[in-house]
């Protein structure tokens, strides 16, 4: 190898680097722009206006750390991983008499944050999956631009912190799919900071991690058996640090984790919600519409809306679906050329559908509405539009990359303009619904 071509290898990863931070950067503003739309209509002075998400509850816990709503058997280190950066940065970046104000303004920008490092992390991994720079950039703005991140992006809420944390799980496990596996402690690392965050994710960053051990030659049994003793340390260090990380918020003992802090309500009907879940990871990307219920929570607080948006009840043979039906045969498209590919674009593709499944078959019997948690199965869906790691190096091979390409970029387009337009709904709706708020 030349010297000239050494320089431009060295290059491309520095590059990509560039491109993922530029966009990253785009992405902030513009989901920092939308918090503070929601913000200025008072979106986030109550719970469950949108969508279920506790945005009241979760911007004290970012803001000033003592709120116990960030502490719990859900997400015991909410509160104690997202508090502390944003009160070093208050204390160097303001003055004593702004310091609450200036945090809860900083507050507002960790989903966001999290959101960026979402979409920078899907155009690296579509890169390191050999696809090109183009599409890489079209999946990346496929992921910016569905109406679930859009939102969560936004909102003041653990649903972007949950996904980037699986987001970076997969990423590792396309690193070792590559030829370029984690340390094992970066791994359990991981998976104690999913758990802190949410719990319940850190089973698919177990998935990953034993996924990650099969693809460097791991028999399946050690791989199974790792990725289990991930599992259990990341619950065990995850709760067992909330303990000593509560003691400096004066928060002791095990309280905090007990009742009011359970699994959320049983919901009826799981099996149905399991044949549902395909459908909602669909509609989680390119819903035609939402629906406006009754707040069950507004007669509990002081309030300025008595409406809350909800996905629940919608069904695929609904009418004006269109893009969400254009999603489910691009994602038939991509899984059909992928298995043709080989045997580490199959085991790519089964781990990525697993570690989507895995949502579908905790919320078919647990939780809220599950457009809810949608912010944790995004990437791994969009990376199954990659159609990566190569296919035959045929001319009829390279005319259906290039129009496949194209598609995606269409795709992302049509998306980012149904996002736009619900979002503007919304925005409409809450300036038409808003009350004056009372005198508390």
């Amino acid at each position: 190898m030349s010297r000239r071509d050494g320089q431009t290898h060295s290059a491309r990863p520095v590059r990509a680097i560039g491109a993922a931070a530029l966009l990253a950067l785009i992405v902030f503003f513009l989901y920092v722009g939308l918090a503070h739309i929601w913000d200025s209509r008072g979106a986030f002075g109550q719970h469950d206006v949108l969508f279920d998400a506790d945005v009241k509850t979760r911007l004290a816990c970012f803001a000033d750390g003592w709120d116990r709503d960030g502490r719990n058997t859900k997400h015991p280190n909410l509160c104690n991983l997202v508090n502390p950066p944003i009160r070093v940065f208050a204390a160097l970046f303001s003055g004593a008499e702004d310091q609450a104000q200036f945090r809860r303004s900083l507050a507002l920008w960790v989903a966001p944050l999290a959101a960026a490092l979402n979409v920078a992390l899907c155009f690296l991994a579509a890169l390191r999956m050999g696809t090109s720079t183009v599409r890489a950039m079209a999946l990346a703005l496929i992921l910016a631009g569905s109406f679930s991140l859009v939102l969560f992006g936004s909102v003041p809420d653990h649903l972007a912190l949950g996904g980037v944390t699986i987001a970076l799980a997969a990423a590792a496990y396309v690193n070792a799919l590559a030829g370029r596996p984690c340390a094992a402690w970066l791994w359990h690392l991981l998976g104690w900071l999913a758990a802190s965050i949410t719990v319940t994710n850190a089973m698919p960053v177990a998935m990953f991690y034993g996924a990650s051990l099969i693809a460097v030659r791991e028999p399946w049994s050690r791989a199974v058996g790792k990725a289990s003793l991930l599992l259990l340390l990341a619950l065990a260090t995850a709760f067992g640090s909330a303990l000593l990380l509560n003691a400096g918020y004066g928060i002791h003992g095990m309280d905090v984790f007990m009742p009011r802090a359970g699994v959320g309500p049983l919901k009826e009907f799981p099996l149905q919600n399991l044949m549902d879940f395909p459908w909602r990871v669909l509609q989680s990307f390119a819903p035609s519409e939402y629906r406006i219920i009754p707040n069950g929570m507004s007669s509990n607080e002081p309030h300025q809306y008595i409406i809350q948006f909800s996905m629940e009840n919608f069904s695929i043979g609904q009418g004006g679906q269109a893009l969400a039906w254009v999603l489910l045969l691009l994602i038939a498209m991509a899984i059909f050329q992928t298995w043709r590919n080989g045997s580490k674009p199959r085991q790519f593709m089964v781990t990525m559908c697993l570690a989507v499944a895995f949502h579908g078959v905790l919320h078919a019997r647990f939780g809220s509405d599950i457009f809810l948690y949608s912010a944790h199965w995004l990437f791994p869906t969009v990376l199954l539009l990659a159609d990566g790691w190569g296919g035959e190096d045929v001319e009829a091979d390279k005319r259906w990359q290039r129009l496949y390409t194209v598609v995606l970029w269409i795709f992302a387009l049509l998306l980012a303009i149904n996002s736009a337009h619900l979002v503007r709904s919304m925005v409409s709706d809450l300036d038409i619904n808003r009350l004056m708020l009372a005198p508390a």
